[in-house]
């Protein structure tokens, strides 16, 4: 493996891993809703808890496999620039967005839409992709929360409720 692209990878792997340790430490200050103020392990925290746990359960991985078992054997050619950086910031940034959207929008709208972002940012051309995947699982990812219980924002579908 190329001294400079092991140096890389290994402060990615760093990054990824802190930013799973401190998701999981700022769900802390996630205020827990009145509606799951008793329960115990499923609340408003678990989902943050969730995401940060397996951010540093993949770090992990991507380290075993890395550094401790070694890369599949090089060919000797060195690969060219994908550009993966680029996808990388606009799925942050349609994060970002995100994040303001949610609420105004609603769980629905604003999910649907990210997805939609996120497919386009891919470059996934498949018609039927981008029309089945944020629609079935925004849907899905509602309807599992309000089984456990969670109310998620309806924002402007709220007439709906």
């Amino acid at each position: 493996m190329n001294r400079d692209k092991a140096k890389s990878d290994l402060i990615w792997i760093g990054l990824f891993f802190a930013l799973g340790v401190f998701v999981i430490l700022s769900s802390s200050s996630i205020r827990v809703m009145a509606a799951l103020e008793g329960r115990q392990f499923i609340n408003s925290r678990f989902v943050p808890r969730l995401v940060g746990f397996l951010m540093c359960i993949l770090s992990s991985i991507w380290f075993i496999k890395d550094f401790l078992l070694g890369k599949a054997a090089d060919t000797g050619s060195e690969k060219k620039a994908s550009g993966a950086l680029f996808p990388f910031f606009c799925t942050i940034g349609a994060g970002v967005l995100y994040i303001f959207i949610f609420e105004p929008l609603g769980f629905l709208v604003s999910s649907w839409a990210y997805l939609i972002g996120v497919c386009l940012i891919l470059k996934i051309r498949s018609k039927k992709t981008l029309v089945l995947l944020p629609v079935l699982t925004s849907l899905g990812v509602f309807y599992f929360f309000r089984l456990l219980g969670v109310p998620l924002p309806m924002g402007i579908l709220g007439f709906l409720q």
